[in-house]
């Protein structure tokens, strides 16, 4: 509740009591410590957390591990996040999510493409936040052509619906390689009423 209503510090007071009263965390509370961390990049905190983890049959647990790799992310350590991510025994879509979108808010697009590649070559079919991920990938690389053919086959290939994370990158996108008459264009042609970030982005 506290981390879902901005107040991770409190979330985090309340996780630290609970340890020292001997109560024993479970995934739903470790994760929520983890996204605490990750609002507020306390790193030194999430590695405490995880030490925490390590203690307990919690380590192979998907959910926290999956909590783990995206605090590691947000946080900037993208090295302990691929470690774990290596490390992990089964990985499903919002563990590929995590480590794709890392690398991609860091700037390193193509890494994240070609663990997108790596993933679909698994089986594992991509979600909507995958191509939030995807599209901010190919932002941060410069393949405008690449990117714009991930949005048009989104639906087509892959049954996912664009929403406006997704619109709101493309934009960019096209924004950033000067192709403000397309951006435009899409803005025009989006299925809901524009929003204050796509605006912004323009």
């Amino acid at each position: 509740g506290y981390v879902e209503n901005c107040q991770s510090e409190d979330a985090l007071k309340l996780f630290r009591t609970m340890v020292e009263l001997g109560v024993k965390p479970n995934p739903s509370s470790l994760s929520s410590g983890l996204l605490g961390c990750s609002n507020l990049s306390a790193l030194k905190l999430g590695k405490q957390i995880h030490q925490l983890t390590c203690k307990s049959v919690l380590c192979l647990d998907t959910t926290v591990v999956t909590s783990l790799i995206s605090m590691y992310c947000k946080c900037g350590d993208l090295n302990d996040a691929w470690k774990l991510f290596l490390e992990m025994p089964h990985r499903d879509i919002v563990t590929w999510n995590a480590m794709i979108s890392g690398y991609a808010q860091h700037g390193a697009g193509e890494k994240s493409l070609s663990l997108f590649d790596e993933m679909r070559h698994e089986g594992i079919k991509p979600d909507w936040i995958t191509f939030v991920g995807v599209l901010s990938a190919c932002n941060h690389a410069g393949l405008v052509d690449l990117g714009i053919k991930y949005f048009d086959t989104m639906s087509k290939d892959y049954g996912v619906e664009a929403k406006r994370d997704h619109y709101t990158c493309v934009v960019d996108l096209l924004g950033r390689a000067g192709k403000l008459i397309e951006a435009v264009d899409l803005i025009k042609k989006m299925p809901f009423k524009p929003h204050k970030a796509i605006f912004r982005t323009l």
